[in-house]
């Protein structure tokens, strides 16, 4: 199972922002799942593992984004339980939607990629479908974001 969220025709970098997992590698509470980041033909890979207060942490963050056809304004904010990968975006207010990927890879976390990546907005709700498939969480008000966005 994948959810897969493509760079814009008008982004500066080329690339994609994947989040897949094996149906074998999430079984009761444990959840695992890989994030995948791929900018300008370079792809890394970083396992995470959550429980359900951030997976729904997560989706929340996707539903947020995609929640309004007409955009949303200011920067929002989300990162991985163990703090993997952090994820920020801003509304340009003209159908793009600028997407600034960060990952470090334990047990030391000395290891480090970021890049930027411009993706359509109107294909954000589609993602937003994807990741609570991908994340087993139906969407709705139950699932609040863990920490404000600033």
């Amino acid at each position: 199972m994948k959810a897969t969220l493509y760079s814009a025709p008008s982004s500066p970098h080329v690339g994609r922002i994947e989040f897949s997992r094996d149906r074998q590698d999430s079984k009761g509470d444990n959840f695992t799942c890989t994030g995948t980041f791929e900018i300008d033909g370079e792809e890394w890979s970083v396992h995470l593992e959550m429980i359900e207060p951030f997976r729904a942490d997560m989706l929340g963050f996707f539903e947020e984004l995609g929640a309004e056809k007409s955009g949303w304004a200011g920067a929002k904010r989300w990162e991985s339980e163990f703090s993997e990968m952090h994820l920020s975006a801003e509304n340009r207010g003209d159908g793009v939607v600028v997407l600034g990927i960060y990952m470090q890879w334990p047990p030391q976390y000395e290891e480090e990629r970021e890049g930027v990546l411009h993706v359509r907005a109107d294909e954000l709700p589609r993602f937003a479908e994807q990741m609570g498939r991908l994340l087993r969480l139906k969407r709705g008000k139950r699932f609040q974001r863990l920490r404000p966005v600033e």
